[in-house]
């Protein structure tokens, strides 16, 4: 290309230009280490919930304190990820660069480590989730405020519930603001493991309140066939004071067809219209 004669060119070494970055042997072992790392970091994940898991299960009287334990564990994890992630860059940065070239280094190891931030966070996260639940189950005052809050609409709705969550879950997968909710791997865990949550909370508001919801609507259908009797007309003397019967009172007839249209549009159960007609026809 130069226009350097042929005998110019056969002068030069066979590895004149030639810059060995990486051989063929060594190449091969580095690619078998990146996929034992691969592997193992997925086993290891595996065995660290499983063992989790296993943990919550043997501690039977103190499943909630385990959880929140676990919980604040992870928080642990995440924070001491991200202060490994700024002190190792620090120091790698300071150790290999010099000032000019310290801030496209600096980027450099931000988008190099952005994996393992992404890591510390959402362990921090998953972390705080946890303890949030193992609170919410506690005997504490705000907790048990917030599960008789709760309690009617859990109990009585659990078709309501699961679709909220369901929707809720569904919106969280298209954000994917974490590593584990663009993995179909990591949906189904952290799905699973929401799911188990929330019908370990209903299992929690039926033993505490068991009948949460069921006395509003016992004196909303008391109210139905109060208003459903005969008034008794008073009488004060002349027919000036005699009080006229009232022609708005509505038919035992009229008031099952309301029920009817409010379990068609979900306002009240099929038990609840059963027991408001038979108050209606008694």
């Amino acid at each position: 290309n130069l226009g350097l004669p042929a005998s110019a060119l056969a002068k030069l070494p066979p590895d004149a230009g030639v810059i060995t970055v990486m051989k063929s042997d060594q190449l091969s072992l580095a690619q078998q280490s990146v996929r034992a790392i691969k592997v193992l970091s997925a086993w290891l994940l595996v065995l660290v919930l499983g063992l989790y898991a296993l943990a919550i299960y043997l501690a039977r009287g103190v499943r909630r304190q385990t959880l929140r334990n676990i919980g604040w564990a992870f928080v642990l994890v995440g924070l001491i990820v991200l202060v490994v992630r700024r002190v190792a860059g620090n120091y790698v940065i300071d150790s290999l660069t010099t000032a000019t070239y310290r801030a496209p280094t600096r980027h450099v190891w931000l988008i190099v480590s952005s994996i393992l931030g992404e890591i510390g966070a959402a362990t921090i996260l998953y972390g705080l989730i946890a303890v949030a639940g193992a609170v919410l189950a506690g005997p504490t005052r705000p907790a048990t405020a917030v599960r008789s809050t709760l309690a009617p609409v859990i109990n009585r709705r659990p078709g309501v519930v699961w679709a909220v969550f369901g929707f809720v879950y569904l919106m969280l997968v298209l954000w994917g603001g974490t590593h584990a909710l663009r993995t179909w791997w990591g949906v189904l865990l952290i799905g699973g493991l929401l799911a188990v949550g929330v019908a370990g909370l209903r299992r929690v508001t039926l033993r505490e309140f068991p009948d949460a919801g069921a006395a509003a609507s016992d004196r909303s259908f008391a109210a139905v066939a109060q208003s459903l009797r005969p008034r008794r007309l008073q009488h004060n003397g002349g027919d000036s004071g005699r009080a006229q019967p009232s022609s708005t009172t509505r038919s035992a007839a009229d008031e099952i067809v309301r029920l009817r249209e409010l379990e068609d549009t979900g306002a009240i159960t099929h038990e609840e219209f059963v027991r408001g007609k038979q108050l209606a026809l008694s």
